[in-house]
């Protein structure tokens, strides 16, 4: 079934402390998702360690604008204000 982003970024830095971590890269495994390295396991060198921010949030990468893609992007960053839901073909929000 397709799925739809909700909410915000709330600015935790999660995904851009570390890009990869060890649950993402099994969950991606495991659903079949291809990994794509774009900051590799160290983190984007754009993230500020000291204010937990980026340094340049206003022009930041497409892909960073975009992040979570998929539902399995967001079981390594529990803080992430970002949720999936589930949609009908239309797009129109399950109801269960």
């Amino acid at each position: 079934m397709p799925v739809r982003r909700i909410g915000s970024c709330n600015m935790c830095g999660d995904c851009c402390r570390i890009e990869l971590r060890e649950a993402r890269l099994e969950a991606y495994r495991i659903s079949g998702v291809a990994v794509r390295l774009t900051h590799g396991v160290e983190g984007c060198p754009d993230f500020d360690p000291e204010s937990g921010r980026c340094k340049n949030y206003a022009e930041r990468p497409y892909e960073c604008r975009n992040f979570p893609v998929y539902p399995e992007d967001l079981i390594a960053l529990p803080r992430c204000g970002y949720s999936f839901i589930e949609v009908t073909e239309s797009g129109k929000p399950v109801r269960r």
